[in-house]
């Protein structure tokens, strides 16, 4: 039996490799143990526990040493699974079938990304690494307003809008001021359009598209951060031409990174108006937020399994979409809650329904990041999803203490 490791795998990765025939070896970090990873250990012929993460390279060379190992896998930022499985594959595999630390360096360094699309030609958002508050101010006056967001990492934390009317001294405290200098944050103009997310698997350097995402974020003018997802739906309703400049711009950076098989989720934004196409960012896993389980529902395959049966050898199904598929988070108001009644709700016979909410009477703060949604979701598959969970939604009453 083929034996795997797996960085931080969840329930879903390691059930996949496990429904394929792989031994699986698990390693997780002894804070990870909660939620959807502990139920990984349900499947993983050997979980690892970790408490340190210095002590992964002796454990790594231990197992690589003592075993025929297959692959070293991850699918998560979290721990910067997916840049250590790289760097391992590389020193201790033989043959590495995977992706390279270079690959992941290019696309976990916001600057490093925007030199590689610019190398390729694809077109960019104008962007800086501004160095002091006049630099932000200049750049605030040739392309009006903007985000500012960390060069390092991935994902909707800690970014900043900004306007060329906004009060600095409000908005850049000591901390910030000291990213500046230091070349820690990149600047970019602001685009206003409509989000998607592409979900693909490369293999044996042929990048096969499983569909594009609809990507729903918090509405404005709420204290919760809008560029924080509420809701995602597969497939996005596109007109042909989109699709197509989309799948051209992502077969494009994979066909130039240096990758063999992997997973990808990269995110772009159709600008409003002229209807031109920028990527965001692009990462060598799936995506987040259940999305595995979106594409699952419309084309009968998880993107994890067939990941996994790739790695096998195996020939791959022509995968294709029937339907629609979408996870909508729910996001209550600031505030403390008193009490939640949620009513009896009766959907039609065209929608599947999945309910995940978990509803407690807390304080409910701003929401920064993807991981602030503790409050659970709903997702349905069928006709008109995006009104059946609104309407769904509608009849949940939370009422909030008043002072």
């Amino acid at each position: 039996m083929k034996k795997i490791i797996v960085l931080f795998g969840h329930k879903a990765v390691v059930k996949a490799a496990k429904e394929q025939g792989f031994y699986v070896i698990n390693i997780l970090q002894s804070n990870m143990l909660h939620s959807t990873f502990i139920k990984a250990c349900n499947f993983a012929d050997e979980t690892v526990i970790i408490n340190n993460l210095s002590e992964l390279d002796g454990l790594i060379d231990r197992i690589v040493s003592t075993n025929i190992v297959a692959g070293i896998v991850s699918f998560t930022d979290t721990r910067d699974g997916v840049l250590k499985s790289a760097v391992y594959s590389e020193k201790l595999l033989s043959e590495n079938r995977f992706v390279t630390k270079e690959s992941v360096d290019i696309l976990i360094d916001k600057k490093k990304m925007r030199d590689f699309l610019k190398s390729i030609n694809l077109k960019l958002v104008p962007n800086i690494v501004p160095k002091t508050v006049d630099d932000v101010r200049q750049f605030l006056k040739v392309n009006g307003k903007s985000i500012i967001k960390p060069v390092a990492g991935q994902g909707s934390q800690d970014i900043l809008l900004i306007s060329p009317e906004d009060r600095f001294e409000d908005i850049f405290p000591k901390q910030l001021n000291e990213s500046l200098s230091n070349g820690w944050l990149i600047m970019e103009k602001f685009i206003d359009g409509k989000e998607v997310s592409v979900e693909t698997l490369t293999y044996d350097g042929v990048t096969q598209i499983f569909g594009i995402t609809d990507k729903y974020k918090i509405p404005k003018g709420t204290p919760h951060s809008q560029f924080v997802e509420s809701g995602h739906v597969f497939c996005a309703n596109l007109e042909s031409y989109l699709v197509n400049d989309i799948y051209n711009n992502v077969r494009k950076i994979f066909n130039h990174l240096n990758v063999n098989t992997t997973l990808g989720h990269t995110e772009m934004i159709i600008e409003k108006g002229t209807n031109e196409v920028y990527v965001v960012e692009s990462h060598l896993r799936a995506g987040g937020d259940c999305i595995p389980d979106l594409v699952e529902n419309v084309s009968g395959y998880n993107p994890y399994y067939l990941f996994f049966k790739a790695l096998d050898g195996e020939q791959l199904p022509l995968v294709t979409n029937k339907g629609r598929s979408g996870i909508f988070y729910y996001i209550p108001e600031v505030g403390k809650i008193s009490s939640v009644t949620k009513y009896s709700h009766t959907f039609s016979d065209d929608i599947y329904v999945k309910d995940r909410l978990d509803f407690t009477t807390l304080d409910v703060n701003p929401i920064q990041n993807s991981f602030d949604r503790k409050w659970g979701y709903i997702m349905l598959s069928g006709t008109d999803i995006e009104e059946a969970a609104r309407k769904y939604f509608s009849e949940i009453c939370i009422e909030y203490e008043r002072e």
